[in-house]
C-alpha cells in the first residue's frame, strides 16, 4: 500500500497500491471493493475522492529508462464504470487535487530529475472530471498545484511565486 485515505461520510477508506484501489469498511476491517490499476510496471501516486465519494481520482505513474508513463482514472465505485483520463502527462509524485464542485481535477508532474536523471519540466494539467479532457498544460517552472478555490472556479499554483488561474479556462488571472 503506498498511499491511504478517508471518505468522511461513509467513513470508508481507501487504498491504493501497485496493484490497485481497494475500498474498505475500517470499522469491520472487511473489503467493500476492489479496482485493479491495469498498467505494468505502474506506481499509484494516491488518488483522492470526490467530495460526493462517487468517485476516485487515481494517479499512477512509471519512470526511468527508455520508457515513462503517466496513468489517469476515474473510477465510479458505485457502478465500477472506469474511464481512462484523455491527455498528456508525465512522472508524478503527487496525488491529483480535486476541486468540492467536483467538476475538475489537477494533476502535477515533472519539476526534476527522475529514475534514469531525464530532468522533465515541471507542468500542471487541468482536467475536466466529467469527460476527463484535459484542458489545459501549464509550465510551471517549478510551481506546484495548491489547491482550488471553495466554489471551485480558481485554482492556485505556487513556488516562488503564486500564480491564481481560471478553472474553467486554465488561464493565469
Amino acid at each position: 500500500v503506498h498511499a491511504a485515505n478517508f471518505y468522511g461520510s461513509d467513513g470508508l477508506m481507501a487504498t491504493f497500491g501497485i496493484d490497485g484501489i481497494e475500498v474498505w469498511n475500517p470499522k469491520n476491517g472487511q473489503p467493500v471493493q476492489r479496482h485493479p490499476v491495469p498498467a505494468a510496471n505502474g506506481w499509484s501516486n494516491g488518488a483522492n475522492w470526490t467530495r460526493d465519494g462517487r468517485r476516485i481520482v487515481l494517479a499512477e505513474s512509471s519512470w526511468g529508462g527508455p520508457v515513462s508513463f503517466c496513468h489517469v482514472q476515474v473510477w465510479n465505485v458505485n457502478s465500477g464504470e472506469v474511464m481512462t483520463v484523455d491527455g498528456q502527462c508525465g512522472p508524478t509524485n503527487q496525488p491529483p487535487i480535486i476541486a468540492a464542485d467536483g467538476q475538475h481535477f489537477l494533476l502535477a508532474w515533472g519539476g526534476g530529475s527522475f529514475g534514469d536523471n531525464t530532468d522533465i519540466p515541471g507542468e500542471v494539467g487541468l482536467y475536466d472530471l466529467g469527460t476527463g479532457a484535459q484542458i489545459a498544460r501549464i509550465r510551471t517552472g517549478g510551481g506546484v498545484p495548491v489547491d482550488f478555490s471553495p466554489d471551485g472556479r480558481t485554482f492556485l499554483i505556487g513556488g516562488p511565486t503564486f500564480t491564481v488561474y481560471d478553472a474553467v479556462t486554465g488561464k493565469a488571472l
